[in-house]
């Protein structure tokens, strides 16, 4: 029988089906259809659905290849296509030539010809586009694939020629003769709000694509083998799927509900009540069905086959398991190392350049560069990663990241079993190493004992012969004299050893007296730092009671009574609530006086605890956060304190925080503040201004843009209108309590360089007023601020 080059089977594994593949894809037709009516009918469309859904397969395999295919038939009617077809998904480095690239090609294909000649090269998208339509007189369809990790790569790039600046301008340009179509995991879907302001129609045309119902799976299990019949059996003896391996395939993903997916909202797929079979899963069992009847000789998928490999709940798992087993002990430990990186808590994979990889793991582990790229190679044979696209500075670097998504969390699971069984196998070796050394003191102590006995016989007998010719020679009182001798000497020997156990046992004893006099040391130091935070507390419960308190002169007695520092009368007028014009309409002023009563006592020390994350980012969380202690008169503490005032997780979704002692209230066991946009590639100016800005919020500080003294001159129908829709859907009362509802009562003066304050769209303002927001540094006015606040003893 002729094999396929490069084809080892008809089914693709893990690997998204390319258009060359496309004469082995099936099961996709009528999602195909409507995908390329949206696309040649609608100026944007948004296709979206879960990770491994099979998003990229039915653009490459299905969308782009009948496309071309139609252009193809222009050519050969008219000589002239009337579109090209653009496929995109190069958002490691900068999108714009890359993208540029690919239109190059896509047109080259289009008029059957090797190759183009480019197009001037400008940062301006929206001309380079229009200047590829105007030459050869087509419309671009452009497809921008795998769209979630341009948030990935190019989360905080803004400005004038970069793709967050341009790609909106060539959306909206209306002599452009261009199409567009977004891919995107729809857990990525709501980052799309980057763009609702620049182009006004983002959400108006989306499609979701759901996961196989049974039908199209069962002509995704069968089909393609038959195809593969075609195309290469000439011996006459084809290859079949036995029906029952198709049933049960089917029943298996079904009946699981981890294998199954769940639509919310309108599919692109018709027909309804049917569940849905998770594609990733069908083509990772179907290669391994494929290659085991291969191993075996088989011309028949059998579902006894199936059976052996334990089912499709195991499949990747055992995949990965097989792949691992391939290295050996030392290359499976420098593979732990490198999954920490490449896959994060979360289970999401991330590219890194292997000399940056190397470097961590020298640094960390003692990994040696040749051992790294010896697991890498391996690693990418068995499909468990890829080598990528290194950037444009450093094209010569080799880059690597996991094969796919579905692979992630598989790999933290065998990364969970791995580090339980090197614990195991550490202390079995610790076990039998004590085991050596103590068998090594016992034949010590033997061997010792043993030459004692030796040497004591020895010159016993050597003693008895010189004895024996001395008693030839001298008289028996000379005799009984030396006996007498021998035994007062033995008498000393006795008593020496004595008093040596005696030295040891004291030894012995001193040595526990120590250890128990350190562990009352460490007790007593525990006992005072709880003392110290009950301490703390009280004193922070008796200064807000003084605070609250409403009679003045019981007020100073409290304050008298604990030792408390109360704002002076002119201190409280300046705090008395002012009435601004929104006041006066009916909407009720929320008073900067009542922070007052969230202020932590000055000198306080805060515990701060990390409940999880990355130690490298929660490293630098600590440095920056310390910057308010500079100005400020309180101490953050990090450290893993049960009763730690602030704790932190990277977990949850967005950077906030509770304000001030409001974080008293919060169970122990849950978090006060969050990170979760902070990532080990996030910029510095941004990595600095959120953390700076959440523990502003620790402090007290408001949001600069509720400050009563900034006088925004708000477009108030546009802000409604935007936050009035996708993805937020806020109703009146939640846009006017969080963009318009100002603080009353005395403030520092408007500070628009503050870290407290937040960048906005300029389509939010009127008379070209603008916020851009802090840097990464603490303005002026914030250090001033903090210094009022939490003022030092001697103020």
């Amino acid at each position: 029988m002729e094999r396929a080059p490069g084809l080892p089977s008809p089914y693709v594994g893990l690997v998204p089906y390319s258009e060359d593949d496309a004469p082995y894809f099936f099961g996709r037709e009528e999602e195909r259809d409507t995908i390329i009516e949206n696309l040649r009918a609608s100026r944007l469309t948004l296709l979206y659905g879960t990770s491994g859904v099979g998003k990229s397969s039915v653009l490459n395999a299905g969308v782009v290849y009948k496309l071309r295919q139609l252009t193809q038939h222009y050519v050969m009617e008219a000589d002239v296509p009337e579109f090209a077809v653009v496929i995109f998904n190069g958002w490691r480095d900068d999108p714009i030539p890359g993208l540029m690239r690919a239109v190059q090609d896509a047109v080259a294909r289009a008029l059957q010809m090797k190759s183009v000649e480019p197009v001037p090269e400008s940062r301006n998208l929206g001309e380079m586009l229009k200047a590829w339509t105007d030459r050869y007189g087509i419309e671009l369809l452009i497809i921008l694939d795998q769209f979630e990790e341009y948030f990935q790569y190019r989360a905080f790039e803004s400005g004038e020629g970069t793709f967050d600046s341009e790609f909106p301008q060539a959306v909206n340009r209306a002599d452009l003769p261009a199409k567009f179509l977004i891919s995107i995991r729809d857990d990525a879907l709501s980052r799309l709000d980057r763009f609702r302001t620049q182009i006004p129609n983002l959400f108006s045309n989306m499609l979701r694509i759901s996961q196989m119902r049974t039908e199209e799976a069962r002509k995704a299990i069968k089909e393609p083998v038959e195809e593969y019949n075609r195309r290469y059996v000439t011996d006459g003896k084809p290859f079949t799927v036995e029906p029952a391996l198709v049933d049960e395939i089917i029943k298996q993903i079904k009946a699981d509900p981890k294998l199954s997916s769940k639509a919310e909202g309108t599919e692109i797929t018709a027909g309804e009540g049917k569940a849905g079979v998770e594609t990733t899963y069908l083509q990772l069992v179907m290669i391994r069905l494929w290659e085991k009847e291969i191993e075996e000789k088989s011309r028949v998928l059998r579902l006894d086959t199936l059976n052996k490999l334990e089912g499709l709940r195991n499949i990747v798992q055992v995949y990965l398991a097989e792949a691992m087993k391939v290295l050996s002990e030392g290359q499976q430990k420098i593979a732990a190392h490198a999954f920490d990186y490449l896959v994060t808590a979360s289970g999401t994979k991330v590219a890194y350049i292997e000399s940056d990889l190397a470097a961590r793991l020298a640094a960390r582990h003692g990994v040696g560069p040749v051992d790294l790229n010896a697991v890498l190679v391996s690693l990418t044979k068995s499909r468990i990663l890829r080598p990528v696209e290194p950037p444009a500075d450093r094209p010569k670097e080799s880059r690597y990241e996991v094969f796919h998504d579905v692979l992630a969390q598989a790999i933290l699971k065998w990364l969970e079993q791995y580090n339980a069984a090197s614990e195991l196998a550490e202390a079995e070796r610790t076990r039998r190493e004590e085991e050596k050394v103590r068998r090594f003191r016992q034949l010590l102590l033997a061997m010792s004992l043993f030459v004692a006995l030796i040497s004591g016989l020895s010159s016993f007998a050597f003693w008895q012969r010189n004895r024996a010719v001395a008693a030839l020679k001298e008289t028996e009182i000379q005799r009984i004299t030396a006996q007498e001798e021998g035994r007062r000497a033995q008498d000393a020997a006795s008593l020496a050893e004595l008093k040596r156990v005696e030295a040891e046992q004291a030894k012995s004893l001193a040595e526990q007296q120590r250890i128990k006099a350190e562990e009352a040391v460490v007790l007593a130091n525990k006992r005072l730092k709880e003392i110290e935070r009950l301490r703390d507390e009280l004193k922070e419960t008796a200064r807000r009671l003084a605070v609250e308190e409403e009679d003045p002169e019981r007020q100073q007695r409290l304050a008298q009574l604990f030792g408390i520092r109360l704002p002076t009368r002119t201190q409280q007028r300046e705090l008395a609530p002012v009435q601004d014009e929104e006041s006066r309409k009916g909407r009720p002023a929320t008073e900067i006086s009542s922070f007052l009563k969230k202020l932590w006592a000055p000198g306080r020390t805060l515990h701060i605890r990390f409940l999880d994350g990355d130690p490298n980012i929660q490293e630098k969380v600590k440095q920056i956060a310390q910057e308010w202690t500079r100005h400020a008169n309180l101490k953050f503490e990090f450290d893993n304190s049960p009763n730690a005032e602030i704790r932190i997780t990277f977990k949850q979704p967005g950077s906030w925080s509770y304000i001030g002692t409001d974080a008293l209230i919060i169970p122990k066991g849950q978090p006060t503040m969050n990170f979760g946009y902070l990532r080990v590639d996030t910029p510095e100016k941004e990595f600095r201004r959120t953390v700076l800005h959440e523990f502003g919020h620790v402090l007290c500080l408001i949001h600069e843009h509720q400050n009563p003294n900034a006088n925004i001159p708000w477009n108030r129908d546009a802000v409604i209108k935007i936050n009035s829709g996708p993805p937020n859907y806020w109703d009146r009362a939640a846009i006017d309590a969080y963009y318009f509802q100002k603080y009353s009562g005395n403030y520092r003066p408007f500070d628009p360089i503050s870290v407290m304050a937040y960048p906005m769209p300029k389509e939010y303002f009127l008379r070209g007023f603008e916020i851009k927001g802090g840097g990464g540094e603490l303005s002026e006015g914030d250090k001033q601020i903090a210094r009022e606040l939490y003022p030092s003893a001697n103020q």
